[in-house]
């Protein structure tokens, strides 16, 4: 798995939306985001990489499920879709031939479904070797957590 920003995991915090979850508004994780994405950008300030958004903190079945509905439509109302069941789902049928508008609001939408999906306990093995690399606890549990002797 690639290494996240420590800036940008402080970011998966909130909702994806630069909001924490107990619904206070937090530009501080908003501006952190927008802060990864500057070193490499295309030339619309937007990253061109799909690494530089998972090193960003995107969630990739967020990002998987935002580019297939770019240019693709279910014929129905759902939006979030499994892997499988997009698999199931997509025929070339309904990939439309119009440009399409990338919108960096509706991929942090869907990086907020997925994390909300995901248990507690997913996300903390998730985070936890970054966590580790950027605050340098090399021991299982830090110096914080252990037992006062």
């Amino acid at each position: 798995m690639a290494a996240i920003d420590t800036q940008a995991c402080a970011s998966l915090s909130g909702d994806g939306l630069g909001r924490s979850y107990n619904g206070a508004s937090s530009t501080h994780s908003e501006s952190y985001r927008r802060e990864a994405f500057k070193a490499k950008c295309g030339k619309q300030g937007i990253p061109v990489s799909v690494s530089q958004y998972v090193e960003a903190g995107y969630e990739p079945e967020a990002l998987v499920n935002f580019l297939a509905l770019l240019g693709w439509n279910p014929g129905d109302e759902r939006e979030v879709f499994s892997l499988a069941d997009l698999t199931t789902a997509f025929s070339l049928e309904r990939v439309g031939q119009s440009g399409v508008q990338f919108d960096l609001q509706k991929l942090n939408w869907f990086n907020e479904q997925w994390l909300r999906s995901k248990a507690s306990s997913q996300l903390a093995t998730r985070l936890l070797p970054q966590s580790r690399a950027a605050f340098g606890c090399e021991d299982e549990r830090p110096t914080w957590s252990r037992p006062l002797t």
